[in-house]
């Protein structure tokens, strides 16, 4: 695993980067558990044939914290490293980032998105990227106006 995180040979999921948004992590937070961490739980995933590792390690604030991760075999470009399948596509997306007032969106996030098993994902060039976005968003971002609806409001 700390191969992989060396090298940038991870992606995450949209749903593993919100639970890590909504713990205000950041992928260098993530990298860092993985890369100073120690596997402590290996959890079988029967329906997938696949292993979870729940890794124990350092953020880069000093604090301990555990992630969980899953290797999977597949290495070849546009197939789904979620579910092995062909037909993986990437997709620029509109996506916001961050919370209340510091929340921001970010244009044309390229998402690998899978048609097979409806998983989108990141690659580890596009989180970092995303993270040196996110810290330097005062400097980058542009003040714009966007239009906002609440959910059921014609009722």
């Amino acid at each position: 695993m700390r191969e992989l995180v060396r090298t940038g040979r991870y992606v995450m999921t949209i749903h593993a980067l919100d639970a890590m948004e909504d713990d205000e992590l950041t992928v260098f937070d993530v990298e860092r558990c993985f890369l100073t961490g120690r596997i402590v739980e290996r959890q079988r995933d029967r329906a997938r044939r696949e292993w979870k590792y729940l890794v124990e390690g350092w953020l880069t604030d000093g604090s301990r914290a555990a992630v969980i991760a899953k290797v999977t075999r597949t290495h070849r470009h546009m197939v789904c490293d979620i579910c092995g399948k062909r037909g993986a596509r990437i997709r620029r997306v509109t996506r916001s980032f961050g919370k209340g007032k510091a929340t921001f969106l970010i244009e044309a996030v390229p998402v690998v998105s899978c048609p097979k098993c409806g998983e989108g994902y990141l690659t580890a060039d596009t989180l970092r990227e995303v993270e040196r976005i996110r810290q330097k968003r005062r400097r980058l971002t542009k003040g714009r106006l966007v239009p906002v609806a609440t959910f059921g409001s014609l009722a």
